[in-house]
């Protein structure tokens, strides 16, 4: 997954592919959409919470390993 996603006390999601640069912006395109929505905001956090379950920490010794 790419997309940057930010909750902020449930209520402000902010979402999108963009880096803090004008090269995301200005070349490549790449924008963010900010939600002021508290429902939204739950939902987004339930969402993140599924794909923390399903993630796995990788540790500095096993990045190095590949």
């Amino acid at each position: 997954m790419h997309a940057k996603v930010i909750i902020i006390d449930s209520k402000w999601s902010i979402i999108g592919s963009a880096n803090l640069d004008n090269r995301s912006s200005k070349i490549n395109l790449e924008w963010i959409v900010g939600i002021y929505d508290e429902q939204y905001g739950n939902l987004m956090e339930e969402k993140f919470m599924i794909d923390q379950k399903k993630s796995l920490q990788i540790t500095e010794s096993q990045w190095s390993k590949t």
